[in-house]
């Protein structure tokens, strides 16, 4: 048994493949072997199986490196998302490792998946103090186009689904009324200055979470209330005409509108919204 204290990092993890090529080429070659003296001509026999097992148990469960294998996997997981180059090989044969073990689920995605949730909590929160609505909805989609390679590259197929569903969590809904109602940069802002660009990110982005665009719909029926209320007071404070107040609000719906057909897909539900806000204006 080697002294893992002799190994940091991707040494460490490329010495763990090193042991588990050595060890699963001359499991499966006595594994062959007893096939071929039982002349059993169809499927595994029962060497291999425990060979996987005293891999396991004699080497990832031995001297804590079960445990330091999955800190150092956490660790070039977050060291990439902040930016750093990691050997993306290495990781990718330590998880294989791990799934053909059949301890990948118990011994590293539920560690991986707590410590994604922790990482964009802390990343959410410090993105929306530094930057406006528009800038934070594109970090957000980078890193959902990021994660799903990352997943791709070198995690089971499966934890893509998990590992979406906690970036929606903690870069979106937790965070979706904020986004929403930035002063100078929210959906009114877009609204106002036709942003439609950004209120197509917004509208894909929210359409992603639950009852996202419905909020999304609810504040662009505030906007259009907002913006009827000021043109009524704005016709009582002068002397136009109430022909140049059906001319406002018109050109008003006009606008809304167009946006509603470019960015949000002339969404049935942000129409109506809009439709209900226009009965009882």
């Amino acid at each position: 048994m080697w002294n893992v204290r002799d190994c940091d990092g991707s040494s460490f993890l490329e010495m763990i493949q090193i042991r588990w090529k050595d060890h699963t080429v001359a499991t499966a070659m006595i594994r062959d072997l007893t096939m071929y003296l039982k002349r059993v001509n169809h499927g595994r026999t029962g060497v291999y199986e425990a060979g996987l097992r005293a891999f396991h148990e004699e080497i990832l469960l031995n001297e804590g490196i079960l445990e330091r294998l999955r800190s150092i996997l956490l660790t070039m997981i977050e060291a990439e998302r902040r930016g750093d180059a990691t050997d993306r090989t290495v990781i990718s044969s330590a998880t294989k490792m791990l799934r053909d073990l059949s301890v990948y689920r118990s011994e590293f995605e539920v560690h991986f998946i707590r410590a994604t949730s922790q990482f964009y909590h802390e990343e959410s929160r410090q993105h929306l103090q530094d930057h406006n609505a528009s800038i934070y909805l594109r970090m957000v989609q980078k890193i959902i186009v990021e994660e799903s390679l990352r997943a791709e590259r070198y995690l089971d197929p499966t934890t893509k689904e998990i590992l979406l569903d906690v970036l929606d969590d903690e870069l979106l809904s937790a965070h979706k009324t904020t986004i929403l109602e930035m002063e100078g940069s929210g959906i009114a802002a877009m609204l106002g200055g036709k942003k439609t660009e950004d209120l197509k990110l917004l509208y894909a982005l929210f359409g992603r979470i639950e009852d996202g665009v419905k909020l999304m719909a609810e504040h662009v029926s505030r906007y259009v209330r907002s913006q009827g209320a000021e043109a009524v007071n704005a016709l009582g404070e002068t002397a136009e005409t109430p022909s140049h107040f059906v001319n406002t609000i018109s050109k008003l719906k006009q606008v809304v509108d167009d946006l509603v057909r470019e960015a949000f897909d002339s969404d049935e539900l942000v129409k109506s919204r809009i439709g209900a806000t226009s009965s009882t204006s």
